[in-house]
């Protein structure tokens, strides 16, 4: 019994906040939360997509940054960086994806150019 208790004391919530390029319009922002909600530990998370950032807390025994990350990556193709401080981790001009990837009513964009990195 022990153990337990202090199984559970170790386990806390915490917050990350991911900058995903490649969420750019509202179906993509769906996709998203499905698939950051399906993790386990997950909690409750957050989107500002104007500014690309999901805002999620989760369990830190049951999940971590790199496995909520790998998710986005395996199932939607969306690389994602942590942000930390006030800034965010923003770079270059590609979206985020490495496939010609269209969503949407129509699409968002996300095809225009080559983004892939082959």
């Amino acid at each position: 019994m022990v153990a337990m208790v202090s199984v559970f004391a170790m386990a806390e919530n915490k917050t990350v906040k991911l900058y995903v390029p490649g969420m750019e319009c509202k179906g993509c922002q769906s996709k998203v939360e499905n698939v950051l909600n399906y993790e386990k530990g997950v909690k409750k998370l957050s989107v500002e997509l104007e500014k690309r950032i999901v805002t999620i807390v989760y369990d830190d025994s049951k999940t971590n940054v790199k496995t909520l990350q790998a998710a986005l990556l395996k199932d939607l193709k969306f690389k994602s960086q942590e942000v930390k401080g006030n800034g965010q981790q923003q770079s270059g001009g590609s979206c985020g994806h490495s496939c010609g990837h269209t969503c949407g009513n129509g699409g968002c964009g996300h095809n225009q150019g080559d983004n892939s990195k082959k």
